[in-house]
Formats: C-alpha cells, sequence, structure tokens
C-alpha cells in the first residue's frame, strides 16, 4: 500500500492538496514533514526495499583510506555499509584522515552515530554546488560513496576541477509495487507531484513498469516539481518534463509550490 501523511487543515497554505512525493531511501524524505506542516496530504509512491550490493569494491577501498583526501559520503545507507565493513576488518571509523563530507541529513547523522563529524556538509546537492565547497580540489584524491544509479554530474565535475575519484556503490534499494498500490496512488487526484534527485524518477519509472504503466498517463495534468537542474534532465529524459524546477535546496520548492496553491491549482 502507499503510505499517507496528512495534517488537513483549510487554513494552511497547502491544505486541501494531495501531493506525490517518489521516494529514493528507505528513510523518510524531508519534503514530507515540510509539506504535512502546511495542510497538504502527502502520498509517497512507490514502496522501496534494500537491495544488495557487492562489497568488493568497498572493501578494497577500505583497505586503501588513506590514500584518499576527501572521502564524500551521499546518503546514510552509504555511511552504514561503509562503517560495516570497516568494522569487518577491525578499522576504527574514527581513525579517518581524509576530510569527510556528507551529502543529505541521513548521512551526516549516520557519520555522527559512528562517531565521525563531517567536515563538510553541502546545503545544495547538485554537482556545482558541493564541489565549490570542496575547492580547490586539483590534484586531490576523492572517494565518493553513494547510492546505485546515482548520476554520473557529481563526479564528472569533479574530474572536470582535476581531482582524481573513484566512484563506489553504497547502498541500493529497489521499487515494487503492485496494481492496488497503483490504483490506491493514482485513483483519486494528485495536484501536484515533487521530485528530489534523480534516483526517484529512476524508481518511479521502475514500479510503473512493474505493473506496465505509462508514467505519462498515470501523471497526465499533474503539476511536475522538481529540486535542481539534474532532476529536471532526468525527468526530461524520462518524458516527464516538469513545470517548475527550483534550485537545490528545499524551501525554494515549497515556496513555488505555496505560490502555486495560492490559486488554483491547473494542469500543464
Amino acid at each position: 500500500m502507499d503510505a499517507t501523511a496528512t495534517s488537513e487543515t483549510p487554513s494552511k497554505p497547502l491544505g486541501g492538496l494531495r501531493i506525490l512525493i517518489p521516494p529514493s531511501r528507505l528513510e523518510r524524505n524531508p519534503l514530507v514533514p515540510m509539506f504535512v506542516r502546511m495542510g497538504a496530504e502527502v502520498v509517497t509512491f512507490p514502496r522501496l526495499r534494500e537491495a544488495p550490493v557487492n562489497p568488493a569494491p568497498l572493501d578494497d577501498a577500505a583497505q586503501r583510506l588513506g590514500e584518499f583526501d576527501w572521502i564524500v559520503i551521499a546518503g546514510g545507507g552509504s555511511a552504514d555499509h561503509l562503517f560495516a565493513r570497516l568494522a569487518l576488518r577491525g578499522l576504527d571509523p574514527k581513525a579517518l584522515r581524509a576530510k569527510v563530507g556528507a551529502i543529505g541529513f541521513s548521512a551526516l547523522k549516520a557519520l555522527r552515530s559512528h562517531g565521525v563529524e563531517a567536515d563538510y556538509r553541502p546545503r545544495e546537492h547538485f554537482a556545482t554546488a558541493v564541489v565549490q565547497g570542496m575547492e580547490p580540489v586539483q590534484g586531490l584524491r576523492v572517494l565518493l560513496i553513494r547510492a546505485q544509479g546515482a548520476t554520473d554530474a557529481l563526479p564528472a565535475h569533479l574530474v572536470r576541477q582535476g581531482a582524481r575519484v573513484e566512484a563506489l556503490t553504497g547502498h541500493a534499494v529497489a521499487a515494487e509495487t503492485n496494481a492496488a498500490d497503483l490504483s490506491q496512488t493514482f485513483g483519486r487526484r494528485l495536484d501536484l507531484a515533487a521530485f528530489a534527485n534523480p534516483a526517484t524518477v529512476r524508481l518511479l519509472q521502475d514500479a510503473f513498469a512493474q505493473v506496465g504503466a505509462p508514467a505519462e498517463h498515470c501523471l497526465a495534468g499533474v503539476p511536475l516539481f522538481a529540486i535542481g537542474p539534474t532532476t529536471a534532465g532526468a525527468m526530461v529524459a524520462a518524458g516527464l518534463p516538469p513545470d517548475y524546477v527550483a534550485g537545490g535546496r528545499l524551501k525554494p520548492l515549497l515556496d513555488e509550490v505555496v505560490a502555486l496553491a495560492g490559486g488554483p491549482v491547473s494542469p500543464r
């Protein structure tokens, strides 16, 4: 079944709106409580499950952590997987000599749970913004640990800036759904859909493929929001061009949704 969070209060800015937020990780998307506090009914689709990850590349890198100037971790699952592999080898995560970057609050939280404080947490998660906070990176070795299926925008931009990058999979999730989930989510009116990152687009496509439902049909007439240009690019490639593109932060997206809600929510 789809997961629904609601705080329907007509006097709130988003009261009465039903908003789809596709997930990209097992942890709750930070967009969900933001929209709920504003009065929206939030629907998350599809359901996700953990998927297996080949540990060999990360095991190899764990033996060579001293070679890296930066270890950049995207997502709490990636952090937990890294520390699990370190623990198997009796390696102390607190002994990391490289600078540590945390992309996303879940990565920051996971690092802290293992006694590691990040040196850097970018406020915006698209590639140019992440790299700006690390510069200068020319000549530096960067270990990037992220979700399976992540775009190459960040490692490519690091390479263009002169860094030597090793990008590894730290965690993976897979979509799973059925006809009942699909009906419960799309059988009622959706006022808009908000995509937080490219993985949300890929996983939603995977879910639609499982039940043979075309994405453009299910989302026909629904205003589509994207956070950041990379997410917008993934949506265009999937045949779901966004109507609105917010910057790399969550608040501009919320502001645009509230502005739209100030008038009638109209289809594209």
